[in-house]
């Protein structure tokens, strides 16, 4: 069903993996059927209420653009939430590069 969605080029879907898939191309395995990568645009979600498709905005009162994983060539969308004793309350950093969170994070991770 979800290969054929992706060969229809609905739903968002650009590929579909089977867990050996994953293995060979990405070096990640575990105890799943398969992995769907979205199209950079879509937001893939674990509960399903209301309507199936819907804009993102708003539509799971979440701003995040994804929930889990990512890949790299698809553009950094992760999303950090930290807190502690140094990270300031209620600031927000609006866009950052994957390797600028390292230097501070290791402090924290006592590295």
């Amino acid at each position: 069903m979800l290969k054929k969605a992706m060969e229809q080029g609905i739903c968002g879907i650009d590929m579909v993996l089977t867990e050996q898939e994953c293995r060979e191309k990405y070096r990640l395995g575990g105890e799943f059927s398969f992995a769907v990568e979205g199209d950079g645009h879509t937001l893939f979600v674990n509960a399903c209420q209301g309507p199936l498709l819907r804009p993102v905005e708003g539509a799971f009162g979440s701003p995040f653009k994804g929930n889990h994983g990512h890949l790299p060539r698809k553009g950094p969308q992760p999303t950090l939430i930290a807190f502690g004793p140094h990270v300031r309350p209620g600031a927000v950093v609006p866009m950052a590069r994957l390797v600028d969170e390292a230097p501070h994070l290791r402090p924290g991770a006592g590295l």
